[in-house]
């Protein structure tokens, strides 16, 4: 395979020698025009040399650090650090020079925009507007226009305007332009571009003027998929508008091959009469979310009528466009390159000798590796500059030359290196055949060793290093070293007779895992021990995972449980205590197809597998992730994998049995679960699983215990509306793993045997007596059956409530309660509405929201109740719905309103809604010293008729897709302790998040109160 694809290698560097078609990876291609990962870039030119600003990207969300690429011929490019900005965000960054010789710098946060201002083009920065994070353009500045992706262009007369805006595809939405003040912070005058002139504008506009046309150029589409291309619209009146959009857009899109993947965002260069284009496009093999993307350059070409034609995107990229800076051949191009090892095809050695930004070799490990170059022949090397993948991150490294590949002489020692930069330059003097560059470390935990470009010299000087500088918050100390097992539970540790508190860690049993609540017993399940979880407990570790489960850490996470149930979620770990986006590693086991197996709050990185079901036989569950891929296998088996990168904080300890601050409990059985800093390999989850568990050392303990004997409950059977009956233990908790029967003996329906100790049979008819039979089972095989129970669905045991709305009110403007509700609560009423008509209830609202202070509360219109009750209502239209398009982000459905707002706490509410959005389908949120909220990830095929049930201090929430048969949503039931003869607020909410009205039309409001 080596021979093969060195000979392809080499035919490669003959056909671009002999103007073949270049392809991405042809060697010498010039496109991507900086080896990294960077995006939304600017370029400008100041005196002879060029400036290259964007996003850092490849990190998880664009997080930094502040940098700019310099180049005096636009091929060889160096990365120096900026001082400023050094917030979260960084986000597409654009340098102008201003009337005063200054220079300006517009970067943006979400949805904020900043304003920086420097005597040079590199810096040092200081914030406008004097405090550091000083914001000069809000978010909704212009109305209709989200905040984001500044950019700014000076106009004939001297005029500076600064253009912005994203998601723009929303109704009456658009770009945002002001006109700057001599002051370069304040405006004189503002408007709206709406996206009638700019169509399916989403963000990134740039404008430019050529021969008296204005020129705004935009991308559109997803920035993550091949959907982003840019666009543009012209006009011949001035840079604030009118525009008319194009008739041959897109001019830049995906092509056919998709190795130009997603271009757009982009800024344009002149240079004498000629303009090029500079935009970002995604790497290859393109990553998850898309989040891993390069600069590139191609030419920008127009018509006799100022039409710009069809960019003709390329791997060749636009070349040199001033002398060559380094006019030395690269000794080490197109010679045979041998490692230590390569992840697959896609990463093979010669892509590091290729003088190519594209391609990239990347070795298996994040462990040390090497990468050896055979130059053919005796040598002279002065100089090598290595291009690691990413460049504002250190690498530690030691380079030797040799004459016979047996005798090594140092060239360079750079294992003690806490320096980031691109190209890193070494020099020295050598004569030698054979070069080697042994990876020894880096910064980041999960970071590789991969190189874009190894290139060696003769002669020449290397341009200004800028290694006196660090980037933004960059460590000096390198990844630490990889342990193996940091931790094992194993249910084998502990005996039958009491349940346990403490899980002790068998790698280290000074540490271990402590009970948060309810402890957890250990029981037989098919001879094997097993910690019975039954979704109450939670476990906190004493110990933090310290920095090695930092960034993108490698891990495999290993667990055999046994399945006799599953739901959506089912937390079995979660290894850090925070909950931002890719801060997560959380291992279930759930029929959730996006995050059932692994949660990354990531949404893209998150996955589940597909038809996942109880398997009521013990199971292996295995997810490993080498820093680049993550893997999930079952019983030894590989199901999916998938590339990520994660940037997980320092944590201050690892949950299990449920996820940390979210509930997902775990309610299953669980023999033993294992977490390695490392990820092993197939092989050795295959061995692990074929080696299996062994019967428990505690079987003949187990004989003779019967968890039925003390079994402390009774049967409750009763009637929640005309048409649901539910029966169940009267039990807190299900300790000991019992499993339950429930059985109409009048309809036949049986529920078999469930780990629930509660049971709904619903879709039965009112005013009719059904039989039922209950039994329970233990571990141990012990059955108990209780005695035959009859209950009655007539309705006359309910006050029963109806309101199918076909009488017309106006609940904002009416002074007193209307038909059966008590009344209509919310922020600023006069700008909402709750009308009935045609026998709908139509709520609608714009830029509301239900938080903690209770001050932007969307519209609820409800009824006083105490006691048990059970409400259900139709939602028949919401906001998109008949086209499943997104026009507000808008949600509404049924709330249970516990407490009101007050200046010593916040409002404190239950609410199950429709958000079809990010493919959430129906939301359970409960808001009550922060916000917990649960999804059944039915996106816009959500179900659209939802229940409330109340049972004491539990709260039951349901949906269904007919009105008859009901599913708990995931996270029900909630538990909230509610005095008995407390009057609570049950009814109708809607809220929109965003500033475009939304609104919910309701029906068939029924409510049942228990007598």
């Amino acid at each position: 395979m080596r021979t093969i694809f060195f000979i392809i290698f080499l035919t490669l560097c003959l056909a671009l020698s002999f103007g073949q078609e270049v392809k991405y990876n042809t060697p010498q291609a010039g496109n991507p025009i900086i080896p990294g990962y960077f995006a939304d870039p600017t370029i400008q030119k100041f005196g002879d040399t060029y400036y290259l600003y964007a996003t850092t990207d490849g990190n998880g969300g664009g997080l930094g650090p502040s940098q700019v690429w310099t180049s005096k011929d636009f091929v060889n490019w160096s990365i120096q650090p900026m001082n400023w900005p050094n917030t979260h965000y960084i986000w597409a960054p654009d340098v102008m020079k201003g009337k005063d010789g200054k220079y300006y710098m517009y970067y943006c946060q979400p949805c904020q925009i900043y304003c920086g201002v420097s005597d040079t083009p590199v810096g040092p920065w200081k914030n406008i507007l004097g405090e550091e994070e000083a914001v000069l353009v809000p978010d909704r500045y212009v109305k209709m226009s989200i905040t984001l992706d500044g950019q700014t262009f000076v106009d004939d007369d001297g005029s500076v305007y600064l253009y912005w805006g994203t998601w723009g595809i929303y109704p009456n939405h658009g770009c945002g332009v002001g006109k700057l003040n001599l002051d370069m912070k304040s405006f004189s005058d503002t408007t709206l571009i709406p996206n009638t002139q700019i169509t399916d504008f989403f963000e990134a506009p740039y404008v430019f003027k050529r021969n008296g046309i204005y020129y705004l150029t935009y991308s559109s589409g997803s920035c993550h998929d091949n959907t982003y291309r840019v666009q543009y619209a012209t006009s011949k009146t001035g840079p604030m508008g009118p525009f008319t959009f194009a008739d041959n857009n897109p001019i830049l899109a995906t092509n056919a091959d998709e190795t130009i993947h997603g271009p757009g965002h982009h800024s344009i260069l002149k240079e004498g009469d000629d303009y090029y284009i500079v935009y970002h496009r995604h790497n290859i093999p393109q990553s998850t979310r898309g989040m891993h993307r390069q600069v590139a350059a191609d030419r920008l070409v127009f018509d006799d009528e100022g039409r710009i034609l069809k960019v003709e995107a390329s791997h060749k990229g636009i070349g040199y466009l001033q002398k060559n800076t380094n006019p030395y051949p690269n000794l080490l191009l197109g010679k045979k390159v041998r490692a230590s090892s390569y992840y697959n095809e896609d990463f093979v050695p010669e892509y590091a000798i290729d003088d190519n930004n594209a391609t990239l070799w990347r070795p298996r490990t994040c462990g040390e590796e090497w990468i050896e170059v055979d130059l053919g022949k005796k040598t002279s090397i002065t100089r090598v500059w290595t291009q690691f993948e990413h460049a504002t991150s250190f690498y530690q490294y030691l380079i030797e030359t040799s004459l016979d590949g047996k005798e090594w002489t140092v060239f360079s020692d750079r294992r003690a290196n806490t320096q980031a930069g691109s190209p890193m330059m070494d020099a020295g003097k050598a004569k030698a055949r054979y070069l080697r560059l042994t990876i020894t470390g880096n910064e980041q935990n999960g970071l590789s060793g991969a190189i874009w470009n190894l290139k060696a010299f003769n002669g020449g000087k290397n341009p200004v290093s800028f290694a006196d500088m660090t980037f933004g918050s960059e460590s000096t100390e390198a990844a630490p070293q990889r342990k193996g097992l940091i931790f094992e539970i194993n249910a084998d540790d502990y005996p039958m007779k009491e349940s346990i508190s403490h899980l002790q860690n068998r790698k280290d049993k000074t540490k271990g895992f402590n009970a948060i609540g309810q402890k957890v017993a250990v029981r037989p399940k098919d001879n094997k021990s097993a910690f019975i979880f039954n979704g109450m407990q939670e476990f906190r570790s004493d110990f933090s995972l310290g920095k090695a489960f930092t960034g993108n850490s490698p891990y495999t996470l290993m667990a055999w449980i046994y399945m006799e149930n599953i739901s959506t979620n089912e937390c079995i770990a979660d290894l850090t205590n925070v909950g931002g986006e890719l801060e997560k590693v959380v291992l279930g086991y759930g029929t959730d197809t996006q995050a059932g197996v692994v949660s990354h709050h990531g949404s893209f990185e998150d996955m589940g597998l597909p038809g996942l079901q109880a398997t009521k036989r013990w199971t292996l569950l295995s997810v490993t992730f080498d820093g680049f891929m993550e893997r999930i296998y079952l019983d030894g088996k590989l199901m999916k994998e998938k590339n990520v990168m994660l940037r997980l904080p320092l944590s201050d300890f690892v949950t299990i049995g449920k996820k940390y601050g979210e509930g997902q409990a775990f309610k299953n059985s669980m023999h033993s679960l294992a977490l390695y800093d490392l990820p092993l390999t197939a092989d050795e989850v295959a061995d692990i699983y074929k080696k299996g568990i062994p019967d428990s050392p505690l079987l003949a303990e187990s004989q003779d215990m019967n968890d039925l004997k003390s079994l402390q409950s009774f049967l409750s059977v009763r009637a929640v509306s005309s048409s649901i009956v539910r029966l169940g233990m009267k039990m807190d908790t299900n300790e000991f793993g019992l499993s339950f029967s429930f059985e109409n003996l009048t309809t036949g329906k049986q529920s078999g045997w469930i780990n629930d100790f509660e049971y709904f049979d619903t879709s039965l008819q009112p005013g009719k007596k059904y039989s039922y039979r209950v039994r329970v089972k233990d571990t141990f095989g012990n059955i108990k059956e209780f005695d035959q129970v009859e209950v009655s669905t007539d309705e006359n045991q309910f006050q029963v409530i109806y309101d199918d709305f076909s009488k017309q009110y106006d609940f904002v403007k009416a002074a007193d309660k209307k038909g059966i509700w008590d009344g209509l609560s919310g922020y600023q009423l006069d700008e909402v509405s709750a009308l009935t008509d045609q026998g709908q209830l139509m709520i609608k609202s714009a830029g509301r929201n239900f938080q903690l202070p209770g001050r932007d509360n969307g519209p609820f219109l409800y009824k006083e109740v105490d006691g048990d009750f059970l409400a259900e209502v139709e939602i028949v239209d919401f906001s998109g719905m008949k086209e499943k398009k997104g026009v507000s982000f808008n949600e509404g459905g049924l709330m249970v309103a516990l407490r009101e707002a007050t200046t010593r706490g916040g409002q404190e509410l239950i609410h199950l809604g429709t958000f079809p959005y990010y493919n959430v389908g129906n939301i359970l949120t409960l808001l009550s010293h922060g916000r917990i909220q649960y999804k059944n990830d039915k996106g816009w095929d959500l179900e659209r008729f939802l229940q409330v049930e109340r049972s004491g201090n539990r709260f039951y929430f349901r949906t269904s897709t007919d009105g008859a048969h009901w599913t708990n949503m995931p996270g029900s039931p909630i538990v909230y302790s509610v005095s008995p003869d407390q009057k609570i607020k049950l009814g109708l909410y809607q809220v929109t998040y965003t500033p475009e009205e939304g609104y919910v039309a309701f029906d068939n409001f029924k409510l049942w109160i228990a007598r």
